[in-house]
């Protein structure tokens, strides 16, 4: 499998309500900014992304600490967070 070079976010409502929760969506990019799936040569990405939010924790979030690949999923991964304080949070 690649590593691929890096990995953007998109889905998350921006602005959230607070308590609701989201479906993002995680691709990985290949050095040419190509999504890591496999074509264009290259070997489609699997390994685990690590997530993070300033969102205070124990605060009543929930967001995945990791999010895992396998070669099927081509570069693209789902998952459900949310986040239950109001406030301007980075995810």
């Amino acid at each position: 499998a690649s590593s691929g070079d890096y990995a953007v976010v998109t889905g998350f409502a921006d602005p959230a309500t607070a308590g609701e929760t989201y479906t993002a969506t995680v691709t990985v990019f290949d050095r040419f900014g190509n999504v890591a799936d496999g074509a264009d040569a290259t070997k489609a990405f699997a390994g685990t992304l690590q997530v993070t939010t300033d969102h205070p924790t124990g605060a009543g979030e929930s967001v995945p600490a990791t999010v895992t690949f396998a070669a099927a999923d081509k570069g693209v991964q789902t998952f459900a967070a949310s986040l239950a304080k109001v406030g301007t949070w980075q995810l």
